[in-house]
């Protein structure tokens, strides 16, 4: 029963904006797009040529895993580059996650399970690439 209340909340919340403040407001951007203001931390990367699957397969499962290991992370998306030819320059996955603030990135980057992830992936990676910004409308 909570949760309806919450939903009906939120999506009263959402009229209310679109009708108060407009569709081309701050906080209707907000409400459709809840990362407004968060930090993304985006890795992008590619593999050795002579990485085995094994090893990326294990590399990609203790990627995953670091948003149960540090709650500093709000979210944590993962994919593999669907570009052909030489736009992707290269890089073949990437990393995007969500904190609260800068000083939490750089506190994420501190942590042992960073660390410990970083050890294990960075003997194989050939390129690697991070872009830190604060998601904007």
């Amino acid at each position: 029963m909570k949760s309806v209340r919450l939903a009906w909340a939120v999506a009263a919340a959402a009229i209310i904006a679109g009708g108060v403040f407009g569709t081309g407001s701050a906080v209707w951007a907000k409400l459709e797009n809840p990362a407004i203001g968060k930090v993304r931390h985006v890795v992008l990367y590619a593999y050795k040529d002579d990485v085995t699957p094994e090893q990326q397969a294990e590399i990609a499962e203790q990627s995953r895993k670091l948003i149960d290991q540090i709650p500093l992370i709000e979210d944590l998306e993962w994919g593999t580059d669907l570009t052909e030819g030489a736009r992707s320059q290269g890089y073949t996955h990437c990393l995007i996650f969500t904190f609260a603030t800068p000083e939490a990135v750089k506190e994420y980057v501190a942590r042992p399970a960073h660390q410990a992830f970083f050890e294990l992936a960075k003997p194989h990676l050939g390129k690697l690439l991070v872009v830190d910004y604060v998601a904007q409308e």
